[in-house]
């Protein structure tokens, strides 16, 4: 079953007496963010520009807030 010391799982006793163990995985709420479908969305979007090589390099964040203001729709700037 692959289980180790720390890991959680998770059981269902039916009437009938069978037992069925099945892995449960537990998400930090601080990482609730991460596994949101609105997130994994962008993760799957974000990987298909990568792959398709639909990306930017930049040698600074200066060079990056620079290139942003360049494509218009208003000041980029880390103070909002």
């Amino acid at each position: 079953m692959h289980i180790g010391e720390g890991d959680e799982v998770g059981f269902a006793v039916y009437d009938d007496g069978t037992v069925t163990v099945r892995d449960f995985v537990s998400i930090p709420a601080d990482e609730a963010w991460f596994w949101t479908t609105e997130w994994r969305a962008g993760e799957v979007q974000a990987a298909a520009h990568i792959a398709a090589r639909r990306t930017t390099f930049h040698r600074s964040a200066e060079d990056m807030v620079a290139h942003l203001d360049s494509l218009g729709g208003g000041r980029c700037s880390p103070s909002g």
